[in-house]
């Protein structure tokens, strides 16, 4: 904490009312960011105290059962005011010091300092992924075997969910060099799998990118540690991403609270096409933020590659996801054809760019339509669309997909899974963005936190000078956008939105530097540090770690207990047909 004499206090004094439009309307939404998640933290707790109060413990029963999103945020954002004012206090009781107003220039950035940090991140992120599949499972002996109780990695053990078991089958399909398999020439519909398309050939419904990314771990016999690594990979790429919008230091935070985030750790362990398409996703933003900066046909090339094996991997997240830059790209593009003349020569082409970038797309159409062929027998019509139409028409995408034409031939429909369907409306489809954003929230960081970080990072979203956090907080906007027409909110009610994680957690980074460039000139920097991180725990640690006196198991393990429960039926089911 730096102090100055009272001469240089009436310097200050006379400055103070010239400070930056900016940097007022920055200041403004920090508080609205501390007022905000300080009301719904107050919303939360206040019933805890009030019964607490009535209880025979008092008003320390309320550190019994705390609820994991609001509890530990209460305690850190109750005594902001009363630190404020303090300080305040002090300063004006001093007749010789005074806070200096902080810079925030940072100097460059050795590349020694730079291949640092991307180790140490992409060992974060796998530690954060390991930390869960490393967990051991205990299992009975199976009837009939004399063995005893032995102890299984997560890891090893079989999937939890059937979309696994279609993954599972498409990356071994590729390994053996095809495409499909050949359907069931006796009675089909006996070997029907969910996911699985058995007619007119036997393959999974899914794109191929994930089946591809899997098969040589599979071969390993290890499928869960591509999914880790593609973890580490997404996590490296967004973190160099945050290094083209903002200071060093921030951009590693950024990458720290990617690695360690609870949600992306919990996925990276469901053989799901999520994390395959992340990578991609995070490859295409890193390669579309350097052509932003300079123009050239390469970027633009990596990006295309990235964003078409996205879109072979779930091609509804690609497009979502890409849309705002995509947007960019047509604008920029037209204002450069516009502005060109003889006398200034262009400084870079939109056709070549427009190639760069267009071709890999149609290339990834091209891969897309051998396969719907080799699946289907169509170009067009793609496995997963005909497994929809024809076992299950409820889960269509668009509204009203329950009221199916009563003229639909039953008997193909996979009755049971079909009925699961709820029918889209717009009450439902309300209900399913809310639960898809909280708990995008809860999973990608913490309830608390994001609030108050993306709040925050309004100014940053809609400064003159840097369009680029404006399209990551569009890019969230429109992934929400194009799957509110589907009636399901998802794997852990958020996985149709989970790719938006890291971007939540890049504009917090926004907020988090604009909470502290406002806190520093007020208690200066070690206080303000320690309070934002103080807030960031809050949020995190209920999510990591277990503490059965206060808010019982993290996330992590309840989520962790719950994909167990299946997997160990699936491995005894396993040891029971090859023993």
């Amino acid at each position: 904490m730096q102090f100055v004499s009272d001469a240089e206090r009436q310097q200050l004094s006379s400055n103070a009312g010239n400070i930056p439009v900016a940097d007022r309307v920055r200041m403004a939404f920090v508080c609205v960011a501390w007022l905000v998640t300080s009301c719904f933290a107050w919303l939360h707790e206040i019933p805890r105290l009030k019964a607490a109060t009535e209880s025979p413990a008092g008003v320390f029963g309320w550190f019994y059962g705390m609820d994991a999103d609001w509890s530990l945020a209460f305690i850190v954002l109750l005594p902001l005011p009363l630190i404020l004012l303090a300080v305040r206090l002090a300063n004006r009781n001093s007749s010789q010091r005074r806070l200096v107003r902080p810079t925030f220039s940072e100097p460059r950035v050795a590349g020694r300092a730079q291949a640092v940090a991307v180790v140490v991140l992409f060992c974060l992120s796998l530690v954060s992924s390991a930390a869960i599949g490393i967990r051991s499972v205990s299992l009975a002996p199976v009837p009939g075997q004399t063995s005893r109780v032995s102890s299984v990695r997560f890891f090893e053990l079989p999937p939890a969910y059937h979309d696994e078991f279609s993954y599972l089958l498409q990356s071994r399909t590729f390994l053996t060099g095809r495409l499909s398999w050949p359907a069931m020439t006796v009675q089909p519909d006996l070997f029907h799998q969910v996911h699985v398309l058995n007619r007119p050939t036997t393959a999974s419904r899914y794109f191929p990118w994930t089946g591809l990314w899997m098969a040589p771990f599979v071969a390993l016999g290890y499928p869960y540690y591509g999914h880790w690594l593609a973890g580490a990979i997404a996590c490296v790429f967004f973190h160099r991403s945050l290094c083209r919008m903002m200071e060093f230091r921030w951009a590693v935070l950024g990458g720290v609270l990617i690695a360690v985030s609870p949600g992306l750790a919990v996925f990276s362990n469901l053989l799901l096409a999520h994390h395959p398409t992340m990578m991609a996703l995070a490859v295409f933003l890193s390669a579309f933020l350097r052509f932003m900066d300079h123009y050239r046909v390469s970027d633009a090339l990596i990006a295309g590659v990235a964003l078409s094996l996205a879109m072979l991997g779930r091609p509804m997240t690609a497009a979502g996801f890409a849309l705002p830059f995509g947007i960019w790209l047509l604008v920029a593009m037209i204002r450069q054809q516009w502005n060109r003349n003889a006398e200034s020569p262009a400084t870079w082409s939109p056709v070549r760019v427009l190639v760069g970038i267009g071709v890999p797309l149609l290339l990834g159409f091209c891969v897309l339509a051998l396969m719907n062929h080799a699946t289907t027998g169509s170009w067009m019509k793609s496995a997963y669309q005909l497994y929809t139409d024809t076992w299950t028409p409820r889960h269509r995408y668009g509204f009203d997909n329950a009221n199916i034409d009563p003229s639909f031939p039953e008997s193909k429909v996979l009755q049971a899974y079909d009925k699961w369907a709820e029918n889209l409306t717009i009450a439902k489809a309300e209900s399913n963005v809310e639960q898809r954003t909280f708990y995008s929230l809860r999973w990608t960081l913490g309830v608390a936190a994001l609030t108050f970080c993306i709040i925050a990072a309004v100014p940053a979203c809609f400064a003159f000078r840097d369009r680029r956090p404006l399209l990551l907080l569009c890019s969230v906007l429109t992934v929400h956008a194009v799957h509110i027409p589907y009636w399901y909110d998802g794997i852990m009610h958020w996985h149709y939105v989970f790719e938006t994680a890291p971007l939540l957690i890049m504009l917090a980074t926004f907020g988090l530097r604009a909470a502290s460039q406002t806190l520093q000139v007020v208690i200066g920097t070690r206080f303000s540090a320690l309070w934002l991180t103080s807030l960031i725990l809050a949020s995190w640690i209920p999510n990591w770690f277990d503490a059965d006196s206060f808010w019982g198991p993290s996330r992590v393990t309840t989520a962790f207990q719950e994909q167990a429960f299946s997997r160990v039926r699936f491995e005894y089911f396993q040891r029971l047909t090859t023993s």
